[in-house]
């Protein structure tokens, strides 16, 4: 067995280890990756009369709503898987007394069943096109949380967070195009960059209830462990307070 237990750094030590090998060999392989050159995109060229103009500003107008419409949806989606997997963590930890170490096998197996899912997005999208496949798939991960929600139990939040995980592998790329289809293609650019502007939003919403979750979690261990002086307690209570 190993000399070590999951409050040691050791195993986070080898899952950072593990991670930079992986992201390495993902960095040779983009390097092998050949440049493609192409035109770069413009608006077309219209010219310039009353009606032509009218028209040119209400179509710029109508590609900025649908922008600033799907750069919400994109925020309330990271938001939501973001704060669910909080939730996830905290609830299996305190409520339903599951170890740390089952609480990150869960998590991975989640994470895990998102690659298969994630091949499968080109098949669903050849067959009910991305805006079907993107409903679809919100509503399941909907669907998913349900019983994580309501059902005190660890088997059937597990069940319901995995399947929450897995299937936002389909949303996430299905919905990533559909939203560049819903504009110009020399507007793409805005719109992506619009869309991960609002994901960053989202996580940094989300890293305050993650510091939450770490202190107080640390605490709860340390006091469990016998191990927590008050002074200790007080200088979390602090860092607590500021995030």
């Amino acid at each position: 067995s190993l000399d070590f237990t999951l409050d040691s750094p050791e195993p986070y030590r080898y899952t950072l280890i593990i991670v930079t090998v992986v992201l390495t060999g993902a960095f040779l392989c983009t390097l092998l990756i050949k440049p493609t050159h192409h035109k770069p995109l413009t608006p077309p060229i219209i010219h310039e009369s009353p009606s032509r103009s009218v028209a040119l500003n209400r179509f710029t107008m109508s590609a900025l709503i649908v922008i600033g419409l799907m750069s919400l949806v994109r925020l309330l989606q990271v938001a939501g898987i973001g704060t669910a997997i909080v939730f996830f963590n905290v609830y299996m930890d305190t409520q339903l007394s599951v170890s740390s170490g089952s609480i990150g096998l869960i998590a991975a197996i989640g994470r895990l069943l998102g690659v298969p899912t994630a091949l499968l997005v080109p098949y669903l999208v050849h067959r009910w096109k991305h805006g079907w496949v993107v409903i679809g798939a919100s509503m399941s991960v909907a669907l998913c949380l349900v019983p994580l929600a309501l059902i005190p139990n660890w088997f059937a939040a597990s069940i319901g967070f995995i399947g929450a995980v897995a299937l936002t592998s389909i949303r996430f790329p299905a919905f990533l195009v559909y939203i560049l289809e819903l504009v110009p293609q020399y507007q793409q650019s805005v719109m992506a960059g619009a869309g991960e502007m609002a994901a960053g939003l989202a996580h940094e919403l989300n890293q305050p209830l993650y510091a939450i979750k770490n202190y107080a979690n640390g605490c709860r261990r340390r006091l469990e462990q016998g191990g927590l002086v008050t002074s200790e307690m007080i200088d979390t209570a602090n860092e607590i307070a500021k995030v």
